[in-house]
């Protein structure tokens, strides 16, 4: 049996109107939008992302990507972990450039790291969700927490999260 190389991508995705800064928080969105974006699923990427693959690279690149996978999407910090084979990683890194809609809801996916193997994916994913659980608690009251139930709590929110990256 051969073994598949792949390649793990660490995404974000910024939703128009709904974005997490490095300086401030900004919910510009009604209270439906909002709702949409927090009712956003991994399986919600992989649908939106495997179309923009289509789109751009047609049946060939649909069918070399089909052991895509989106492992981990936290929807509070919008940070997910993208597994895919190595022979097409720049044709899924291309592809979520032109990524526009997940759930017909605007969206602006950057790569924040690509690795090579899933421990310094994980890695690579701890520093981030380690970067905003300091951020969060630094501007605690800067956060609207009123609309978003998931930010009530979010030291216990991230050290979830981060437990489920290292149990990956």
């Amino acid at each position: 049996m051969v073994r598949t190389k792949v390649s793990w991508l660490l995404v974000r995705f910024d939703f128009e109107g709904h974005e997490l800064n490095g300086s401030s928080t900004v919910k510009s969105t009604t209270t439906k939008t909002t709702a949409a974006i927090d009712a956003i699923t991994s399986k919600d990427i992989y649908n939106s992302l495997r179309e923009s693959i289509s789109l751009l690279h047609g049946p060939v690149g649909f069918g070399q990507t089909t052991s895509l996978e989106v492992r981990l999407y936290d929807k509070v910090a919008r940070i997910a972990m993208i597994r895919t084979p190595i022979a097409c990683s720049d044709m899924v890194r291309t592809s979520l450039t032109f990524l526009t809609s997940v759930k017909s809801i605007p969206v602006v996916a950057s790569i924040l790291s690509v690795n090579r193997s899933l421990r310094t994916a994980k890695i690579a994913a701890l520093g981030q969700l380690c970067k905003l659980q300091k951020y969060s608690e630094r501007n605690k009251k800067r956060i609207d927490s009123s609309s978003d139930e998931n930010l009530s709590c979010p030291t216990q929110h991230f050290l979830d999260r981060i437990a489920q990256v290292r149990d990956l």
